[in-house]
């Protein structure tokens, strides 16, 4: 019962934080002005590249914490935490002065205007400061995550961003920009592992940090494990997060307000596809342990044509709405971000595809071959983004983002899944893609005749016709992608399901 109401609360979570963005991001563009939105965008880049500075030890905590609750050893927990208490200390000490020294020379490596370079500094500084302190801060969210209360932090998580937004919503009313923004939003984050803390105890009678608890081989044990987290982190702060910085080194704020505005699209999309294949992960890993073969196959065939069933129809609406999307939501003056979403969206659908061959590597021990796939996925990235920025501007970014997740993203890593799994590339392509196509192309055609129709006055619009497109996708893909054999055994199931209940 616990898994189910801390999926319920993830996807809570999920959505409402999608209401949060779409109605904050807007004004607060309208408040700063686009040069001013490309900075903070900017800031929040570089922000969220410092939380990898834990060097994956938080992943690395939530599992030993979990091995430890599932065992009731109290004390090899108490152990892992305080271990982990001095750990975070001494990274703490080091990124306050990491962040110190490159305040120094940052804004102007990165061109900032100059009447904008003190107001930079103080919010980089900020930032980087509480995030630094936040480190220690952070152990009793893994503590949580690790005895399986994701229900607990997930809400924890949505009263300080709700609470967050707020207080930015009055901040900007009153006149403030930046630097109130930057401590508005540090200050969030501590709160939010603060408010965990009474929490914890309150579930784990005793629960004790002390440095008396100390223990070397703990250390040892906590780094063996978050070497390949860390590898993890690296790559997705490369992959999202990266991108600002390379576009402000060589083009103006500006440029990097309008391409802020199409990652997060595309970020959140990737983000809400991701959790079909969470769900089917321990399946995987349960089927391993048994020796199934044939059902990581079936996970790794049926998973994907499910998984693209259901993603491939908010892909496709999203790239074909994308235009009157991004002017009923940002206005006519972000119009120029929308070949920059196209391009990503084309990312995230190849993203999309590996999704759940990556779990099945991952799950059945090469978790090793995906974190150094990832690495190099990154770094890929990171290379055509610099040439291509230079030649194509934005849209040069998003197609090196494009470029790395159709080869080493996707190519890469299904043709590795497949060949553990002893089927061919073509086998997966024909069976797990190309079988959810034909129910698209008479969707798209709806969605135009609608859009042709009715016409479209905002995000209410484009939502309610994207509803009906979906509806019909779903419905035609039923009948085009399952047979009618698996149509049987799914009503089959469901039947015996409700004759139990």
């Amino acid at each position: 019962m616990r898994w189910i109401i801390n999926i319920v609360t993830n996807y809570l979570k999920f959505f409402i934080n999608i209401a949060v963005v779409l109605f904050m991001t807007p004004y607060v563009a309208g408040k700063l002005g686009i040069d001013l939105f490309g900075m903070w965008s900017l800031l929040l880049a570089l922000f969220f590249a410092f939380s990898a500075l834990d060097f994956g030890f938080s992943i690395a905590g939530v599992k030993y914490v979990g091995e430890y609750y599932g065992k009731r050893d109290f004390d090899g927990l108490n152990h892992v935490v305080s271990t982990l208490m001095v750990i975070y200390l001494g990274l703490t000490l080091f990124c306050l002065i990491l962040v110190t020294m490159i305040a120094q020379f940052l804004p102007e490596w990165l061109q900032i205007p100059p009447t904008e370079q003190e107001a930079f500094t103080r919010g980089f500084l900020i930032l980087g400061c509480i995030m630094a302190f936040n480190f220690p801060a952070s152990i009793y969210r893994s503590v949580l995550l690790g005895i399986g209360r994701m229900d607990l932090t997930n809400a924890a998580d949505l009263t300080m961003a709700l609470i967050n937004a707020a207080i930015i919503y009055t901040i900007l009313e009153q006149g403030y920009s930046i630097t109130a923004m930057a401590i508005s939003h540090g200050t969030a984050q501590l709160a939010m592992s603060a408010v965990l803390i009474p929490v914890v105890h309150r579930q784990i009678p005793g629960f004790k940090l002390s440095f008396k608890l100390f223990s070397k081989q703990e250390i040892y044990q906590l780094s063996s494990y978050s070497w390949f987290a860390f590898l993890g982190n690296v790559s997705t702060v490369i992959m999202l997060r990266m991108d600002p910085v390379i576009i402000k080194s060589y083009l103006p704020l500006a440029a990097v307000a309008l391409y802020a505005i199409a990652s997060k699209v595309g970020e959140y999309a990737f983000t809400l596809n991701k959790q079909f294949a969470n769900a089917l992960a321990p399946m995987v890993a349960q089927s391993y342990g048994r020796g199934d073969g044939d059902r990581i196959k079936m996970v790794l065939l049926e998973g994907t044509r499910l998984q693209l069933g259901v993603s491939l129809p908010i892909l496709a609406l999203l790239y074909f709405h994308a235009p009157t999307f991004i002017e009923a939501w940002m206005g006519s003056e972000y119009l120029d971000s929308v070949p920059v979403l196209r391009i990503l969206v084309l990312g995230v659908v190849c993203a999309t595809i590996q999704l759940n061959p990556a779990s099945v590597l991952i799950m059945t021990s090469r978790i090793r071959f995906v974190g150094y796939a990832g690495v190099a996925a990154a770094l890929l990235n990171l290379i055509i983004s610099i040439i291509l920025v230079k030649v194509w501007g934005l849209e040069g970014v998003a197609t090196g983002t494009l470029i790395t997740a159709f080869t080493l993203q996707m190519l890469l890593i299904c043709y590795t899944a497949c060949r553990q799994e002893g089927i061919s590339l073509w086998q997966f392509t024909r069976k797990g893609v190309l079988s959810s196509i034909p129910a698209l192309l008479p969707t798209l055609l709806l969605a135009y005749e609608l859009r042709a129709w009715l016409g479209i006055d905002g995000l209410g619009d484009i939502f309610l016709q994207s509803a009906i497109c979906g509806f019909v996708y779903l419905f035609l893909f039923l009948f085009t992608a399952i047979s009618k054999d698996e149509r049987k055994r799914t009503w089959a199931f469901i039947q015996s399901k409700r004759s139990k209940s």
